[in-house]
């Protein structure tokens, strides 16, 4: 039996709470040995829900009225409604808990990434080789640049230089944004120190911090050059079908 059926099976006895009771007087003694029940079930399988297990420990039973000797005599009925509902609380945090890894497992966080990141490093990651994965990327977004920056102006640069002179906001070869406003040259300037920092913080060798990327780090170096594959593609340096 799975928890939530045990669970579920403690609020279907709630409903004979209070039929009967001890010594023909005592209508609470129902109520207290589900309780109890119930609480050895949850620290058993649930020991971490502390708060849960208290409030079920500090549900008020009482007498209500002492002219009555039946169960009306006793806040059974509301007793017996909140203990439901904290238990139906719980059924529903452990259905939400169980179904989280399902919809994880099924997020594909490439189906976000550009096309030419997917090509380059989905088979290292899935291989664990993190520090190549994102190596790859930026090696071929250097090369890119590199190759129309070589074509555009006859010389030879490469890594952090060539993404200054590339992306100028005096005088670009690759144009982001209207350079004629001061936006304009503001955006440049930012797309310019965002490929220059990806070259010298990560692409560089001598970062040594970024040589063995765990696996959440890679993932945020792939997001990061997939970007930078966007904007050369809404550049017009890269086409995608």
């Amino acid at each position: 039996m799975t928890m939530i059926e045990h669970l579920k099976n403690r609020i279907e006895r709630l409903n004979s709470v209070g039929e009967q009771s001890f010594n023909r007087t005592d209508y609470s003694f129902g109520f207290d040995t589900w309780r109890s029940g119930t609480l050895t079930l949850l620290r058993r399988f649930l020991p971490n829900e502390v708060e849960l297990i208290r409030q079920i420990q500090n549900i008020d039973l009482r007498r209500v009225n002492f002219n009555r000797t039946d169960s009306l005599a006793y806040n059974i009925d509301a007793c017996k409604n909140e203990a439901k509902e904290i238990l139906e609380m719980l059924i529903e945090t452990i259905t939400v808990e169980q179904r989280d890894p399902v919809e994880k497992q099924s997020f594909d966080f490439w189906n976000l990434l550009h096309p030419r990141v997917i090509d380059l490093a989905k088979l290292r990651f899935e291989n664990g080789q993190y520090a190549d994965s994102t190596s790859a990327c930026l090696r071929e977004i250097n090369s890119i640049i590199k190759d129309y920056v070589r074509r555009a102006i006859n010389q030879e640069l490469d890594g952090a230089p060539l993404m200054t002179r590339a992306f100028s906001a005096n005088n670009p070869i690759i144009e982001f944004a209207d350079l004629n406003t001061e936006s304009g040259r503001n955006i440049q300037l930012g797309y310019m120190k965002i490929f220059e920092g990806a070259m010298i913080g990560i692409r560089n060798p001598k970062a040594h911090a970024n040589l063995y990327p765990d696996e959440n780090k890679a993932i945020h170096f792939l997001f990061l050059s997939s970007f930078m594959f966007l904007k050369l593609q809404e550049a017009g340096i890269i086409n995608e079908e």
